[in-house]
């Protein structure tokens, strides 16, 4: 299991027993100092969140989500907002206005995105080049 730290939270990202259909639990623990823990799953490109866990059945657990796995209900723009693993693309995206863009429900996008742990190891292998991205004076767009 890996752990990424970014805004002062901790998120935690494992797979999930489902063999090949891409499943993860995403658990996020919170910045305040009060111990509230979000459970969610992520599959087919949706994220949901978890809103009954460990539910008892014969034969396993079940755990009530608040929407569909595999069934896209957000705009692309939505997605990095509310993506915990996309803090840092969507903040590059913000800068220069290029979020703004990806809103717009007459237009099809495909956009490539690093998750925050690819921009981790970018910083490691590349600090000039990232930290440039980062500074708010160059507003690049991603």
């Amino acid at each position: 299991m890996e752990v990424f730290v970014y805004f002062r939270s901790q998120l935690f990202q494992v797979a999930t027993a489902a063999d090949r259909k891409h499943l993860y639990f995403n658990i996020i623990r919170g910045d305040n100092g009060d111990n509230n823990i979000t459970l969610t799953v992520e599959g087919g490109g949706v994220n949901a969140t978890v809103i009954q866990p460990n539910i008892a059945a014969t034969n396993g657990i079940v755990h009530i989500i608040d929407r569909v796995l595999g069934v896209p209900y957000t705009t692309v723009r939505e997605k990095l907002a509310t993506d915990p693993m996309l803090n840092n693309t969507n903040f590059l995206g913000q800068q220069g206005g290029f979020n703004n863009e990806l809103g717009d429900m007459n237009k099809r996008f495909t956009y490539f995105v690093p998750r925050d742990y690819a921009w981790k190891k970018a910083e490691i292998h590349f600090p000039s080049a990232h930290k440039k991205l980062f500074m708010k004076e160059y507003s690049y767009h991603v």
